[in-house]
């Protein structure tokens, strides 16, 4: 498994459209008003993803089964992650968690001490086995946070 960010239009030209539009499909998997069906959407679809980097999970035959999208704020301790989603083939096979520990090292990397997202009710125990606490009261889509520092 290869973790990257994607960068565009690098990205673009590293591998084949229908590897970037796979990785709009896993986002539109979370955000169901996203649905790129071909090449002409993608520059729409991607607006998605400005002011953020967004990361991806590669398997060793350079398809897309992981995207997660990371911010930071410069007046917050923390870096901000969005949009994680794995392919639902991949599902259970460890790909959350490898993200997850790439995406914390970024956070290091830029000197934050915490990740913090808005979980989906599904996701809640997957966050909680990872180390993630909750920000508040729980909800149904809880804030979370992970300290990372170290």
């Amino acid at each position: 498994m290869q973790f990257k960010e994607l960068l565009l239009p690098d990205f673009i030209t590293e591998y084949s459209d229908s590897t970037v539009l796979r990785a709009l499909r896993l986002y539109a998997d979370l955000h169901a008003d996203t649905q790129p069906d071909d090449i002409e959407s993608l520059d729409e679809s991607l607006d998605n993803f400005t002011g953020q980097r967004t990361f991806i999970a590669l398997d060793a035959d350079s398809r897309v089964q992981a995207v997660g999208n990371y911010a930071l704020r410069p007046d917050v301790d923390y870096a901000w992650l969005e949009g994680l989603v794995v392919s639902r083939q991949q599902r259970g096979a460890g790909i959350g968690r490898y993200m997850i520990n790439n995406l914390v090292n970024v956070a290091i990397d830029d000197e934050r001490e915490a990740i913090q997202l808005r979980s989906t009710a599904s996701a809640q125990i997957f966050y909680e086995g990872l180390g993630f606490d909750y920000v508040g009261i729980p909800t149904v889509n809880p804030l979370m946070r992970l300290d990372i520092s170290r």
